[in-house]
């Protein structure tokens, strides 16, 4: 009566330990949707960029198999907070919000300081020196991506102000047609994709201007963040990989 208990249990055994071999082996999912500079979809299908070319780099040093998952932004952390699977989102600011229900790895990039972006014509606009000042205008409509953080300095003064916005959805591309089209007087990006606006509306790009506010601070630092279901010891071999790279 032992014998066929101890062959049970070794087969149980056998694929436990099959299907642990199985799941290091799998390559983890990594979100991401294109957003020049940060991430560039490669005719390959693989991703490169400003995020996206030391996510890859890290992974590799980590000997850990990944593939890119292309999600609309704004479904990225509402996945990661479901837990459903090992699952990571490339490029996220960090908040106590998000750390409540992700992991998060070390900085993958840390951006240059913000901008705002506004019509060329809008003199009120091109008046603002401060970000205190463009965000108090109450004569201003800013354009705020859905679902998007703006980092720990310009987020409470969005809600200091309770200011008047149009909220989109939209990537970039979309929310500089929408500025352009008078749908709202600015936004605010990052320094690199603004220049990268610029240059892709190619004549139509002398009709935006670039605010410098002095009173931005340096850009947020970048991150992954996964799900809890993530492996702890993946997200530290993620780390001493991003370690490297300083």
């Amino acid at each position: 009566m032992k014998r066929p208990f101890a062959l049970v249990l070794l087969v149980l055994v056998a694929a436990s330990l099959s299907a642990s071999v199985w799941a290091a082996d799998k390559p983890l999912k990594v979100l991401i949707f294109e957003r020049a500079p940060y991430y560039v979809q490669e005719l390959d299908g693989g991703f490169t960029g400003k995020v996206a070319t030391p996510i890859a780099e890290a992974f590799e040093k980590a000997a850990l198999p990944f593939k890119w998952k292309i999600m609309a932004a704004n479904r990225h952390l509402k996945t990661i907070q479901k837990n459903r699977e090992p699952v990571c989102a490339a490029g996220w600011f960090k908040n106590p919000e998000r750390e409540a229900f992700g992991k998060y790895t070390e900085a993958v990039y840390q951006d240059a300081p913000q901008v705002a972006l506004v019509r060329a014509d809008n003199v009120t606009a091109l008046k603002m020196k401060s970000v205190e000042a463009l965000l108090s205008n109450k004569a201003l409509t800013m354009g705020r991506k859905l679902g998007f953080s703006y980092g720990p300095y310009v987020d409470p003064l969005l809600k200091k102000y309770d200011l008047a916005a149009v909220t989109s959805s939209q990537d970039n591309v979309g929310m500089i047609r929408m500025l352009l089209g008078q749908r709202f007087d600015y936004m605010i990006v990052s320094a690199e994709e603004a220049e990268e606006l610029i240059h892709m509306l190619g004549v139509a790009g002398n009709d935006i201007a670039l605010l410098q506010l002095e009173d931005m601070p340096p850009g947020g630092k970048r991150y992954l963040i996964c799900s809890k279901a993530t492996d702890d010891d993946h997200i530290r071999r993620l780390n001493a990989a991003l370690a490297k790279r300083r």
